[in-house]
């Protein structure tokens, strides 16, 4: 049997279906599937992001109170920087530090 992240995952899926030439503009479709992948995995309880700049890059620091400051994870999302951003991967991003115990710097 399926996992539930796996169902939710074909589901997503399913809803970019058939919209990949719909004429939307490359920033409307960002903007569509940036505000899916939000709705998709909560974020943990517990968790501060704080928005920086790394090298001219935006990112985010995202963390969990008590959080050994020593530790630290390079979290560079997938998607060939073409799709994807820290909008779209925070969720997943955020589960990892705080199943780590380490704080994560998301690009």
């Amino acid at each position: 049997m399926p996992s539930l992240r796996s169902r939710i995952f074909r589901l997503f899926l399913k809803r970019l279906k058939g919209r990949a030439f719909s004429g939307e503009s490359t920033q409307e479709e960002r903007a569509r599937i940036n505000e899916a992948a939000r709705r998709g995995i909560p974020l943990p309880r517990g968790i501060t992001i704080r928005s920086v700049t790394a090298g001219g890059v935006p990112a985010e620091w995202i963390e969990l109170a008590g959080t050994d400051p020593d530790r630290a994870i390079l979290y560079l999302h997938g998607g060939g920087y073409i799709l994807g951003s820290p909008d779209t991967h925070r969720g997943v991003a955020a589960r990892l530090a705080k199943a780590s115990g380490a704080r994560l710097l998301l690009l």
